[in-house]
């Protein structure tokens, strides 16, 4: 296995995602048996259907590809252990801010409560980004 690549997504990720495709093209082929809609929408939702049949053809090979590649030992897969942060109290500022009446963002200290970047007003955004525009 020295040649072997390392491959980010597990087996197990891609087959949750093709069971997640197999929900969208379930509901989706019932759009396009519907009778009390107009014609315009049967059309949209036959070609998304067409759409997501590829993208399952597609992702079923790529999984029968990485099987064969992983078993051959060309591709490995590494185990990282989750490294959650919103439960714990020392790494979530939402529960470390409780006992702090401000802290620091980006250089710039903020009163408590901050809730993070969504909720900040637009002279907020402005100071700490030069723009009241939010990604996300």
């Amino acid at each position: 296995m020295p040649n072997a690549s390392i491959n980010t997504e597990s087996p197990a990720w891609a087959i949750d995602r093709l069971s997640i495709l197999a929900v969208k093209i379930y509901h989706m082929r019932e759009q396009t048996l519907r009778i009390d809609t107009d014609p315009d929408h049967l059309d949209s939702c036959r070609g998304k259907l067409d759409v997501l049949l590829e993208q399952r053809v597609d992702l079923s090979s790529a999984i029968d590809n990485l099987l064969d590649e992983i078993k051959q030992g060309k591709k490995y897969m590494k185990v990282y252990r989750q490294m959650k942060m919103y439960n714990d109290p020392s790494l979530n500022p939402v529960l470390y801010a409780k006992n702090v009446k401000s802290f620091k963002v980006y250089g710039k200290y903020f009163d408590y409560p901050f809730f993070g970047l969504r909720r900040c007003n637009n002279a907020c955004s402005r100071s700490i980004f030069g723009s009241t525009k939010l990604s996300g």
